[in-house]
This record gives C-alpha cells, structure tokens and sequence, in this order.
C-alpha cells in the first residue's frame, strides 16, 4: 500500500502588492498544453458550517461540485488553476484552511490569507494580490466558498459558451428586485479591467467599498454599473431563484442551478443576510459579533 501523503504549511511568498500568497505544489499540476487557461477565484468564508466533521463535509462538497460541473465539462478546451482568498475571520487554524488542498485535487491552486468583515473587501483583497494566475487567464470564474453546483455550466442558460466565455461577462439571471444574484461572475479577458476600473468604487453599486447596505457591498447591482459603462454582458438565465418559501425568516433560497447553504447549517455567528436574522436553528456557536455576510 502506497504511503500516505502529507502536507507541511507551504512558505508563504509575497507578490508585488505585498500580499501573501501560499503556493500548493504538492500534488502534480494538470498537464494544459494547447489548452485555454481558466482561473477560478473562490471568495468569501470558508468553512461557514463550523470546523468539525458536518462542516468539512460541506466544504469539501463545494469543491466536489465546481469539478464535476464546472472544470470537467470544459477540460477539453481549458485548463484550470485556483485562487483561494482564505477569509480568516473564524480564527481557524492552518491544519483547518489547509484541508482546502484536499478539495481541489489535482488543480494548482495558491492561497490568499486575508481578514476582512464584508464581502466587497475580501475580494477587492484577492484581486489586489496581483496572482499571475488570474492576470494571464483567458477567463476568470469567480466562486463562493459557501455555493454549492447542483447543474453543470452547460446547462447554466448562458449564450454559447465557447463564444460567450471568450467575449462577454456573464452573470446569472435577474432576481425579483431589480438585481442579480452574486453566486458567480464570469468575466473573459478583455473585460478584465472591470476589477480595477469599475468594481470596489464608491458610488458604483458593485462590490462597492465605503457604502452602507448589503446591496451596494454585494454584486447585485453590477449589471447597472456595467449598463452605464456601455460594457457587454450577459446573463445565464437558467440560474433562476425559486420561491421556496414566504416565511420572513427563510430558511435557504434554492437555485435552478446553484444551491446557497441552509440557514441550518450555518454557524450562527456567520449571521446571513438572507436568513432575516433568525437565530432559530443555527449551529451552536460561541464567538458572536462579526459583522453580517451574504
């Protein structure tokens, strides 16, 4: 029987923003010769179910559903490396985080370290980091840590994707006040300078840094940004949100295609916004206080 790999705390290296970025190399890189390259960014919390075993599991299905549905599908025209802007908020340890090497397998993949309490700051953190991995991508997915994939990208709704994938942002479709949802971006190359130039401004309703109100500090509203901007995108209009249930303190909001974690699952001190600030059913927790997440 082959013996069992393991993995030390890789040394962190710093990119030119200052950043720190941990590089996983211990297991071998998919060969992506003659292959498009595709970054996936993963934002957010990880670990949002709790450290122990239900938890992990969660995690780890995340990961699961982004191979089967999204890398594999499209393994024959890119190859895929990850970004894992590790939100370090829950005060984990590195054993914790590190399991993350585990869930992408295969795939290269760095880490981010970050502490931050609002989404639009975490990922204005990842993308600041200057990752090669990210600025040499023909196309960069954007994922959450806590969003799980029920349906694979091709079934997703969105214009032709060879196409599509190559020349347009593609958001899923609009939700029933107006926005659209922030459990993915997908944005090609020559629209990469949307992070930099329209995302985690003041005033720009996308991820914006320095405005009150979970609907500016989110991407909903992105696609109004990108509308005054004269910028081309799209929507994945199978990625539609059921009306799952009128109580105020909704349990989950199902998707078609994606699926956000029961309110059940989830540590109470996460405190998810779409959970109407019921504390009714959460996960026991302990450390309370942290500002609210999406």
């Amino acid at each position: 029987m082959a013996a069992r790999r393991t993995h030390a705390a890789p040394a962190a290296t710093a990119s030119h923003t200052g950043h720190h970025l941990w590089p996983i190399a211990a297991k071998p890189a998919v060969h992506t010769e003659g292959l498009r390259r595709a970054a996936i960014l993963m934002r957010g919390e990880p670990f949002r179910w709790g450290d122990d075993l239900e938890g992990r599991r969660a995690q780890a299905n995340v990961y699961a559903t982004i191979r089967s549905r999204v890398i594999d599908p499209l393994s024959t025209s890119y190859g895929f490396a990850y970004l894992l802007a590790v939100d370090e908020r829950r005060g984990y340890s590195d054993g914790l985080y590190l399991r993350l090497l585990e869930y992408v397998g295969s795939i290269p993949a760095v880490f981010l370290r970050v502490k931050t309490s609002t989404q639009a700051e975490n990922y204005r953190e990842a993308v600041a980091a200057g990752w090669p991995g990210m600025q040499d991508a023909d196309v960069v997915f954007v994922f959450r840590h806590d969003v799980s994939i029920q349906r694979a990208i091709l079934s997703w709704g969105c214009p032709p994707l060879e196409a599509a994938l190559a020349t347009q942002i593609l958001l899923p479709s609009r939700i029933p006040d107006g926005g659209v949802n922030d459990l993915y971006q997908i944005v090609p190359r020559q629209r990469l300078d949307v992070f930099s130039r329209h995302f985690f401004t003041n005033h720009s309703a996308c991820f914006a840094i320095g405005m009150r109100g979970w609907q500016v500090n989110t991407g909903h509203f992105c696609h109004r940004v990108f509308d005054r901007a004269n910028i081309s995108y799209a929507t994945c209009n199978a990625t539609a949100r059921y009306p799952r249930s009128r109580d105020k303190f909704r349990s989950y909001w199902d998707y078609s295609t994606h699926e956000l974690s029961r309110c059940g699952t989830l540590l109470r001190e996460t405190n998810p916004y779409r959970c109407g600030g019921n504390t009714r059913g959460y996960r026991n927790a302990s450390r309370i206080g942290v500002e609210p997440n999406r």
